[in-house]
């Protein structure tokens, strides 16, 4: 492109940048879907970071791969049951450059149960659940888009069972304080 507008390569790179981002993001959820942990952290940068509801913060892929493990354990080569981790409704803002952005994407993860009246605490049991990625970040790192910064903000909303829906949910009790799902 040595005879194109300046104006014309900055806005193709961020064109370029916008779907790179968007890609990295959606590979994200798939990779989480499946329980595939090395791709899953491969995607983030050398120094890029992860703080996981679960198991803590981690800088790097090999301290991601290993929060992933120790919180959900290996990868298995058959689930028992479905649950996806969409991200869905990317607001993407590339740099002027190209090289960087911030991405901000919702959270709708349907699942399913092998028995329709799995309890609250466990982690497939059947229902809707939502949450919000609010600021994560990507860079170009030796020509690939990896994610920087990622965090989850969950749950928005979360049903009980598929039975009951939303109606399922009781309120909690006056002075209790939210409790946490553990690994």
């Amino acid at each position: 492109m040595p005879g194109t507008p300046l104006i014309w390569r900055d806005g193709l790179r961020r064109c370029v940048a916008y779907d790179g981002v968007e890609n990295v993001s959606g590979a994200y959820g798939f990779f989480l879907d499946d329980f595939r942990w090395a791709d899953m952290a491969a995607l983030f940068a050398a120094k890029g970071h992860k703080q996981s509801a679960f198991a803590g913060y981690a800088i790097g892929p090999e301290a991601i791969l290993g929060t992933a493990i120790a919180c959900y354990g290996t990868t298995r080569a058959f689930r028992p049951v479905l649950s996806f981790h969409w991200r869905t409704q990317p607001v993407i803002h590339v740099s002027h450059d190209g090289r960087s952005a911030n991405l901000r994407t919702r959270l709708f993860q349907p699942r399913t149960a092998i028995h329709p009246d799995d309890t609250p605490r466990d982690f497939y049991m059947g229902g809707l659940h939502t949450g919000m990625y609010p600021n994560d970040q990507a860079v170009l790192e030796d020509g690939t888009w990896r994610l920087w910064s990622l965090a989850v903000d969950e749950h928005y909303v979360a049903m009980q069972n598929w039975r009951e829906g939303w109606a399922g949910v009781s309120p909690r009790p006056e002075g209790m304080r939210r409790g946490r799902v553990r690994c």
